[in-house]
């Protein structure tokens, strides 16, 4: 009962924020696309996409990992374990995403051509996104595992898009929004957000990890990491991915509209967002306890595909009109048909429950990773072939199959690993 209640207790708290941040980041995404023509909006999208990819392997693709084994610390309460753990993170964290950065940003200045719709310009300011998406997702990843889950969004969800939003509303009066601009607002509300939720966490921060001292132990870390970094290097992918292809083989425009569809259909997923967030630690604790795991699994099944039903009848019901009168009408013709099939694909998947987080909070992170991985390679594959004849709607297709098969797999995986289904049925 105490799990179950801190759990309710989670999913309230973090379900109100997400709440909240919907409209805001939504707002963002109004603004920009109507402060800029479709192609300033693609660029910007694209230029973002590119940073978001150059800060995973020191940032989010450690996330999970690092969440799980700050669980496992806090509850064995192996506080120098703990505290060599965080040490080690840090020197990995900071020292490779400020290489990373470094690199992009010579890189980018050698090909620039300093015009402001240039992109190799626009990456020399956005790969300064780099380290400070990674000293973000260290601090989030660690509060996660310390179960302060709110705390662990607040400042993504909420301080991120309010600062964004403000930034981008204060410049409008001074300058025109253009990309560069626009890549200026959201470094300054990340960096804002980043350095608030870095001061949560030393708040938050266990008393007995200060006066413990620290022991130092990475044996084995490769072999448990890389299945982790593996599985979110190849979910961030598969989220940028239409970005990614679009940009190489369509326009600007393009990327905008399937944007455009891609921000309504992500709020579809919104309940599972919001319950993988707070169940992710509560499924480690539950490991060998099959019935537990059984409970979990299905009653946030159920309750996510409840939750989402009413919206995705809503933009199946008005997607045109949807779009329309909150991006604007440029956007309706080229946005509609990609976010009636990214929806459709959306409700396909929720069906099936959170299969891939429960593989790997469970210890089964190979099975996820291998599912991943080939439909990954399904999106691709018809991305790739669709996008040159039926643009942002043939790579909506592509993305929506591909994350239907891994889904397939994975759920046939969860069974054969786990004993019972994790679908609303």
């Amino acid at each position: 009962m105490k799990h179950t209640s801190g759990i309710v207790k989670s999913l309230i708290s973090v379900g109100g924020l997400k709440l909240i941040s919907l409209p805001l980041s939504m707002l963002v995404s109004i603004l920009l696309a109507r402060f800029m023509v479709p192609e300033d909006y693609g660029n910007y999208l694209f230029v973002i996409s590119i940073s978001t990819l150059l800060s995973l392997p020191f940032g989010v693709g450690l996330g999970q990992f690092i969440t799980r084994e700050i669980a496992a610390f806090h509850k064995s309460q192996d506080w120098e374990g703990f505290k060599g753990f965080i040490h080690t993170l840090k020197k990995w964290c900071y020292g490779g995403g400020g290489a990373i950065a470094m690199a992009a940003i010579s890189l980018s200045f050698y090909m620039a051509s300093w015009e402001v719709g240039d992109r190799w310009t626009l990456m020399s300011v956005a790969a300064l996104l780099v380290p400070i998406s990674v000293f973000n997702a260290l601090r989030a990843s660690i509060l996660r595992g310390l179960k302060f889950v709110f705390y662990s969004q607040l400042c993504d969800l909420f301080v991120r898009p309010v600062f964004q939003i403000a930034t981008v509303l204060l410049l409008w009066f001074f300058f025109k929004i253009d990309p560069l601009v626009a890549i200026i607002a959201y470094i300054f509300s990340m960096a804002v957000a980043s350095l608030l939720g870095w001061f949560f966490l030393l708040k938050k921060m266990p008393a007995e990890v200060g006066e413990a001292s620290p022991v130092y132990s990475s044996e084995g870390w490769l072999l448990r990491l890389l299945p982790f970094y593996l599985l979110v290097t190849i979910e961030h992918v598969n989220s940028q991915l239409g970005s990614l292809v679009l940009g190489w083989l369509g326009e600007p425009e393009d990327i905008a509209m399937l944007q455009v569809a891609a921000s309504w259909a992500m709020i579809v997923i919104l309940p599972r967002t919001i319950f993988s967030v707070v169940l992710a630690p509560y499924i480690t604790e539950a490991k060998g306890n099959k019935e537990r795991t059984r409970y979990l699994a299905k009653k946030s099944s159920r309750a996510i595909f409840l939750l989402s039903a009413p919206v995705v009848l809503m933009l199946i019901a008005f997607p045109g009109q949807i779009v329309g009168y909150t991006h604007g009408e440029q956007y309706v013709l080229g946005s509609t048909l990609p976010l009636l099939i990214l929806v459709v694909g959306q409700l396909i998947n929720l069906a099936f429950g959170s299969v891939g987080l429960f593989l790997v909070m469970s210890g089964n992170e190979r099975d996820a990773l291998v599912s991943q991985t080939l439909g990954l390679l399904m999106s691709l594959l018809l991305s790739i072939m669709l996008a040159e004849s039926y643009g942002p709607s043939g790579v909506a297709f592509g993305i929506a199959v591909g994350r239907t098969v891994w889904t397939v797999m994975m759920s046939y995986r969860f069974y054969k690993k786990l004993g019972f289904r994790s679908t609303i049925i």
